[in-house]
């Protein structure tokens, strides 16, 4: 979570999203520092509501610690691994954060992941 919360991300556009392996690369230029910023998530157990949109302006951003496990997407990946009897091998456990951002057209996505970066 390090300095996610020294950056205003409001008014800023998300230029690019990258998914690969268990890592999401948000490429943001951030008119406040009129510059690009890059939202590394790394370890990523999973992504909701993710689309295409021709609105890509952000009015907020919020990081948190997930502390309840009883929402749709902790229960869907837990009905889709049956298998795992004990809890810590899950993909989702204690420490996930929940990088949520909403754009200006109400679109809101949640990326959940163990460790967030961000770097320009």
């Amino acid at each position: 979570m390090n300095n996610f919360y020294e950056y205003y991300w409001h008014d800023s556009s998300i230029e690019k999203i990258e998914v690969f392996e268990n890592n999401v690369i948000l490429c943001i230029y951030n008119n406040v520092l009129d510059s690009q910023v890059k939202i590394t998530c790394s370890k990523t157990a999973g992504i909701t509501n993710l689309c295409m949109w021709e609105d890509t302006i952000i009015t907020t951003a919020c990081l948190n610690t997930v502390s309840d496990f009883s929402g749709e997407f902790i229960q869907s990946i837990l009905k889709a691994h049956p298998q795992y009897e004990d809890y810590d091998c899950l993909p989702v456990k204690k420490g996930l954060l929940d990088l949520a951002i909403k754009l200006t057209n109400d679109i809101v996505f949640h990326i959940y992941c163990y460790d967030v970066v961000v770097g320009t």
